[in-house]
């Protein structure tokens, strides 16, 4: 619990000393911890005293834009702060103690000559959250196909879930289903969990995300020539692009979307 902006100051000193031992050096990331410091600075500036130890956050919607030169710099932002939800995440963090229920949106926009490299814009009026005519709209189509470790097919999501798993049917002890995988491998395929990996159409964030449900081997993405783990058991996952290549186990699967 945040009861005193001097513990936040250490929240997030704290939280700044784990990035950066996660990354390695390097303008870019470097970049990305100036980012990720000064919009959390400036929330925290927006926190607003009540007397008596006690804080509040008088806003009901937040919303980062980051500002891009060109379409590189676009897709450094976005697998720094978009793709696995790592911004947003960490300003729910900060304002859960305050019990804020704001919404929190994160987006990248390309705009060369942006006066700063961030916009922070905050929102008094609860009825702009979740209007369902500012997402995107329908799901767009997207297959995955597997490139390597088995036999070559192409799967079409066609629906809010596609499991990925070893086994076409999943039974518990006791011989019920607990599980059907859209995209199945041979039990003899034994570096795949049989409850492996799930993609699914997120509609807050218009966007297909992956999620390991917990197997053994792990899941991760690579992009652009770098790996990026998918955290087991966490519910948002990692958000996909097209042309993602997957690994699972010592299966690969290339990600596609229109």
């Amino acid at each position: 619990m945040l009861r005193s902006l001097e513990q936040f100051d250490d929240w997030m000193s704290s939280l700044l000393r784990r990035w950066s031992s996660q990354l390695a050096g390097g303008p870019h990331q470097a970049e990305a911890l100036e980012i990720r410091r000064d919009v959390l600075t400036r929330l925290r500036n927006t926190i607003v005293a009540r007397g008596e130890g006690k804080y509040v956050f008088p806003y009901h919607q937040v919303a980062v834009e980051l500002y891009a030169e060109d379409s590189d710099q676009a897709a450094r932002l976005d697998a720094a702060f978009v793709d696995d939800d790592s911004l947003a995440a960490e300003i729910r963090e900060l304002l859960a103690p305050l019990k804020s229920k704001a919404a929190v949106r994160v987006a990248v926009l390309e705009q060369a000559g942006a006066p700063e490299p961030f916009r922070l814009k905050l929102s008094r009026d609860r009825a702009e959250e979740a209007k369902p005519a500012e997402r995107s709209g329908a799901r767009p189509a997207a297959s995955i196909t597997v490139i390597q470790g088995s036999e070559p097919r192409q799967v079409e999501i066609t629906q809010g879930y596609t499991r990925i798993g070893r086994l076409k049917e999943v039974l518990d002890s006791s011989l019920q289903l607990t599980r059907r995988n859209d995209l199945a491998f041979d039990d003899s395929e034994t570096s795949v969990s049989r409850n492996h990996a799930t993609i699914r159409w997120d509609e807050e964030t218009s966007s297909y995300r992956l999620t390991d449900d917990g197997s053994v081997l792990g899941t991760s993405v690579w992009r652009d020539g770098r790996q990026y783990p998918v955290a087991k058991g966490e519910p948002l996952g990692f958000r996909l692009r097209d042309r993602d290549e997957i690994h699972i186990g010592s299966i690969r699967l290339r990600f596609e979307q229109q």
